[in-house]
């Protein structure tokens, strides 16, 4: 049922609105800090990955988009902060 359904089976309109709320703030974060600095294909495979991971948190359920999306979202934030350490460091 997707975390802005579960959000209303357990508390309702308000549980529906916050849970959405809260992913929409997330996912506007998450792309801005992704465009951050120079554009580059990381940035895009990464915004590409959370799309992914965003479409597997509404349509299916929470435990699903932990098993199947964390793996996948988290390899390149790890690479975009060694790339990011290694330019720093220059």
């Amino acid at each position: 049922m997707g975390l802005t359904g579960e959000g209303f089976g357990n508390f309702g309109l308000f549980g529906a609105c916050l849970w959405g709320a809260l992913l929409g703030c997330a996912a506007r974060l998450a792309d801005d800090w992704a465009g951050t600095g120079e554009p580059s294909p990381l940035a895009l495979l990464f915004r590409g990955t959370l799309l992914v991971w965003v479409a597997m948190i509404v349509r299916g359920g929470v435990p699903e988009m932990f098993y199947m999306g964390v793996n996948v979202a988290l390899a390149p934030l790890v690479v975009r902060w060694v790339q990011n350490r290694g330019a720093a460091s220059r």
